[in-house]
C-alpha cells in the first residue's frame, strides 16, 4: 500500500477585488471544525487539499481510504533534549483549544495496568490560564503509553494510543476536528482520456484528474498511533463523578436531558426580586414589549426552551451554577417601576440584580438574545463585574458604613476574574473640574453595541481613602483576617479592585507596601490558616509567592517609576520573606534578581553576595553531587514553571553564573572571589563548555591570582565561543590577550 494525496487542481473561476495584494503561497482555513489547505501556484492555479490517506490496488481499481474520517484527531510529534527525567511535557495545540478543555482527556499507562485518565481542564494551570491561548502545556509522569481522547457532546469518542520511547521528553499534539465523515472513494484509470477518475463506491459524483508530473506530498506524516478507536460509549472509573467545577460528564444521549428542569416565573415583580435575592448568584431578566400582542406567548415559549437548555447541563441532578437567571415579563401593573427606572419601549430586555438595580438594557426579544444567557457566555461575568461595582459604589455612599461591610464590598470586587479586562473597556479619565477635589473615572464594562451597560463612576482618591481605613483598622488586630488577606493578595498582583475599577495596571504605592507589611506581620498565622482549611477561596496560591511576584514585578519597571524609598522597602521585605522561605527556589531567584539590580544604587553589594552564598551553601551542601541534587529537586518541582529537565538545570547554572559575574564586576574582596569561584564552577558542572560561564570563571581565577589557570580557562571560552553573539566573542578574545600580556 502506498500514500496518495487527493486535491482539486483547477483553474479558479473566482476573483478578488484587491488582486494586487493576493500572493502565491499556502493558505490555511480559519474554520474551527476542519483545516483546509489552499495552495495558490504559478499559472493562476490553486490546490484545495482536503483528503489524504492510504490506497489499496485491486486489479485496475484503487480503493482510497479516508485518512480524515478515520485518522486520529491528534497529530503527534515526539522530541527529546539532553536530559532524561521522570516527567514528560505535553503541548496540545488548536486555535480554539481552551473551548475543548472539558472534551479532551489524557491518559497514561504502564504495561497492562489500568489507564489513568484526566481531563485537559484538570491538567492545566487554571489560575494563570489565557483563554485566548492556542496551545496548552502541562507535565505528566513518564509512562509506557499515552492516550489522547476526544469526546463530542453526543458522547461519541475518538481514542488514540501512542507508545512513548524512553528518550522522549516532550510531546506536541495538534488537535484537529473534521466534518467530512467517513467518505469512501474508489479510482480507476480511463485509458481513452488518460485520466484518473475518482468517485464514491457507487460511481456517483466523479472527478477526473490528469497526471501533471511528479509532486512532493503536501502531507507531513507524524508519529502514528498504535491504535485508533471510534467509540459510541466510553468511560473510565470516576469519569461520571466529575466534581472539578470545570467540566461535566457527557450525557448518554443528546436526544433528551436526564434531569427535567423547569424555570419558575413569579406573578409579580416584587416576588421575582425576592426569589432572585434568595439565590445569591442569580440575576433577574425582565422582558418588556408593551406593543407586542404576542409578548406573553413569546415569553412562555422562551421559558420552555430555556428550561430545556438548562436541563442539558444538569446531568446528575440540580446544580445552581448552571441556573443563573430568573425571568419575569413586565406589564402595565409594573408601570411605577418602569417609570422610576426610565425604561423606554425600545428597551425590551432589562437585566437587574437582586436589589432591582438596572445592569443592562437591550433591544429585541428574549429569543433573539438567548445566546447571552447560556452558561458559557461571558455576559454573566460582565454582569458580575457591573453588579460588584454598583454595589461597591452604593456601599461607600452609605452613611457610617462599618469596617466589616466595607471589607465585604472590597472583597466582592476583588473576587472578580480579570479575563476580558483591558484598557479599551474603560473610558479615559475626564479632566478634573476646577472647583472639586474629585476626578471621577467612568467605567463602561462592555462596549457591545447590542447592549447598553450601566455606567459606574468611582473616584480613585475616595477608594484609596477607604482602603487605607481598612488596613489601619485591621492592622490593630492580633490575628489576620483571611478575607482581607485575599483582597490584599489580588490587589498587589494587579488583579484586584484597582484593576476592576480603573482598568489599568499600576505600580505599588505606599498603601500597597502597607498592605504587604500586613501579610508579613501575620505570615506564619496566614500559612497555618491556609494549611488547616480546605477552602481555597481565600487564597489559592502560596502567600510567599504572591508577595515575591508582586515585589519582583514592581522592581522590573523602568527606573524612575518607583522611588528609592520603595526600592529600599522592597529589599527589606524580600530579605524577611527569603528568611521565611529559604527552601523556595522561585522566591529566592526573584530576591537575588531584585537585590543585584539595586545593589550598586542602594549600596547593598555585600548583602547580595552573602545572601546568595547562604542559599548556595545550604542547597549544595556537598553531601550530594550537583546534578543529583538538581534531579532530586526536579522530581519535586510541581510548584515551579519549568517545562523540561534542561530548563530546570539551566535555571541553576544561570543563577550561579549571574551571581559570580556580579563579583567579577562589583567586588575585589578576596573572600567574595573565592565564594564566586565555587558558584562559577558549579555552573560548568551543570552546563559544560559554556563559553559565557568559562569566561566568568577565567576572570575570577585571574582576580584570585591564578593567572595560568585563568589563561587556560579563557582559551576554552574562545574555543567554545562559536555561535555566541559577535560582540561577546570579541570581548572574550580580547580578554584572553590581556591575560596573556598581564594587562587585564
Amino acid at each position: 500500500m502506498k500514500k496518495i494525496l487527493i486535491a482539486l487542481l483547477l483553474v479558479p473561476s473566482f476573483s478578488y477585488s484587491q488582486e494586487k495584494e493576493i500572493k502565491n503561497g499556502t493558505y490555511i482555513s480559519t474554520r474551527q471544525t476542519e483545516k483546509l489547505k489552499l495552495n495558490l501556484v504559478d499559472g493562476n492555479k490553486y490546490e484545495l487539499v482536503f483528503l489524504y490517506g492510504n490506497y489499496e490496488k485491486k486489479g485496475d481499481t484503487l480503493f482510497l481510504g479516508n485518512q480524515v474520517g478515520k485518522k486520529s484527531y491528534f497529530s503527534a510529534k515526539f522530541h527529546s533534549d539532553a536530559g532524561i527525567s521522570n516527567k514528560v511535557t505535553v503541548k496540545i495545540k488548536n486555535k480554539y483549544i481552551t473551548t475543548f478543555m472539558t472534551q479532551i482527556y489524557v491518559g497514561t499507562q504502564d504495561g497492562s495496568l489500568p489507564v489513568q485518565y484526566k481531563k485537559l481542564s484538570e491538567l492545566v494551570n487554571n489560575e494563570s490560564l489565557d483563554y485566548e491561548a492556542e496551545e496548552l502545556s502541562f507535565t505528566i509522569n513518564r509512562s509506557q503509553y499515552l492516550y489522547l481522547v476526544y469526546e463530542n457532546y453526543e458522547g461519541k469518542t475518538a481514542l488514540s494510543k501512542y507508545t512513548v520511547p524512553n528518550k522522549v521528553s516532550g510531546i506536541d499534539a495538534d488537535f484537529e476536528m473534521n466534518n467530512f465523515g467517513d467518505i469512501q472513494l474508489k479510482a480507476y484509470y480511463n485509458k481513452e482520456n488518460n485520466e484518473l477518475v475518482i468517485a464514491d463506491l457507487f460511481g456517483k459524483n466523479p472527478l477526473a484528474f490528469k497526471l501533471e508530473g511528479n509532486i512532493e506530498s503536501e502531507i507531513k506524516y507524524e508519529v502514528q498511533p498504535d491504535e485508533i478507536k471510534n467509540l459510541a460509549s466510553w468511560t473510565y472509573e470516576g469519569k461520571d463523578k466529575d466534581e472539578s467545577g470545570l467540566g461535566y460528564a457527557v450525557a448518554d444521549s443528546a436526544a433528551a436531558p436526564k434531569y427535567d428542569f423547569k424555570l419558575k416565573t413569579e406573578n409579580n415583580l416584587a416576588e421575582a426580586l425576592k426569589a432572585t435575592q434568595k439565590a445569591a448568584s442569580k440575576y433577574l431578566v425582565l422582558y418588556y414589549d408593551p406593543k407586542n400582542k404576542n409578548a406573553q406567548k413569546e415569553f412562555d415559549g422562551f421559558i420552555q426552551s430555556q428550561s430545556t437548555e438548562v436541563s442539558y447541563m444538569l446531568y446528575d441532578g440540580y446544580d445552581a451554577k448552571y441556573d443563573l437567571y430568573n425571568y419575569y415579563r413586565l406589564t402595565d401593573k409594573d408601570r411605577s417601576w418602569i417609570k422610576k427606572n426610565h425604561i423606554s419601549e425600545s428597551q425590551n430586555v432589562i437585566v437587574v440584580n437582586s436589589d432591582g438595580m438596572v445592569l443592562s438594557t437591550s433591544k429585541g426579544n428574549l429569543e433573539a438574545n438567548k445566546n447571552l444567557f447560556y452558561y458559557y457566555d461571558v455576559f454573566y461575568s460582565t454582569l458580575n463585574r457591573l453588579n460588584a461595582l454598583l454595589t461597591f459604589d452604593k456601599s461607600i455612599h452609605t452613611e457610617k458604613i462599618s469596617d466589616a461591610a466595607l471589607l465585604k464590598a472590597f472583597a466582592q470586587v476583588s473576587a472578580l476574574d480579570t479575563y476580558g479586562l483591558s484598557e479599551d473597556l474603560y473610558a479615559p479619565e475626564p479632566p478634573a473640574a476646577e472647583n472639586t477635589d474629585l476626578a471621577a473615572t467612568v467605567v463602561t464594562v462592555d462596549e457591545t453595541p447590542q447592549y447598553k451597560k450601566t455606567e459606574v463612576k468611582l473616584d480613585k482618591n475616595q477608594v484609596d481613602k477607604y482602603w487605607q481605613r481598612l488596613l489601619k483598622a485591621y492592622g490593630k488586630e492580633a490575628n489576620p483576617n483571611m478575607e482581607l488577606v485575599a483582597v490584599i493578595s489580588k490587589e498587589i498582583k494587579n488583579e484586584g479592585f484597582s484593576r476592576q475599577f480603573f482598568g489599568t495596571e499600576k505600580t505599588l504605592n505606599d498603601t500597597d507596601f502597607n498592605a504587604i507589611e500586613y501579610l508579613l506581620k501575620h505570615y506564619d498565622a496566614i500559612k497555618a490558616e491556609q494549611n488547616k482549611t480546605a477552602d481555597s477561596s481565600y487564597l489559592a496560591e502560596n502567600i510567599g509567592k504572591v508577595i515575591s511576584d508582586a515585589l519582583y514585578k514592581n522592581n522590573t519597571l523602568p527606573q524612575g517609576e518607583i522611588t528609592t524609598g520603595q526600592q529600599q522597602k522592597s529589599i527589606e521585605m524580600y530579605k524577611r520573606l527569603a528568611a521565611k522561605e529559604s527552601d523556595n527556589l522561585e522566591i529566592n531567584r526573584n530576591y537575588f534578581y531584585v537585590v543585584s539590580a539595586m545593589a550598586e544604587k542602594l549600596h547593598v553589594e555585600d548583602l547580595y553576595i552573602d545572601q546568595y552564598n547562604d542559599f548556595f551553601t545550604k542547597l549544595f551542601d556537598g553531601k550530594t553531587g550537583i546534578i543529583e541534587k538538581i534531579d532530586e529537586l526536579y522530581t519535586q518541582k510541581d510548584n515551579y514553571n519549568y517545562e523540561s529537565w534542561g530548563d530546570f538545570k539551566n535555571y541553576f547554572s544561570n543563577l550561579s553564573n549571574e551571581a559570580a559575574w556580579f563579583v567579577v564586576t562589583k567586588s575585589n574582596n578576596p573572600e567574595h572571589v573565592k565564594k564566586a569561584i565555587k558558584w562559577s564552577e558549579s555552573s560548568l558542572a551543570i552546563a559544560k563548555n559554556n563559553a559565557y560561564y568559562l569566561d566568568t570563571l577565567a576572570r575570577l581565577y585571574y582576580k584570585n591570582g591564578e593567572k595560568e589557570k585563568a589563561v587556560k580557562t579563557q582559551e576554552q571560552a574562545v574555543r567554545y565561543s562559536e555561535g555566541i553573539d559577535e560582540e561577546t566573542k570579541e570581548d572574550i578574545e580580547a580578554t584572553l590577550q590581556k591575560m596573556k600580556t598581564g594587562t587585564y
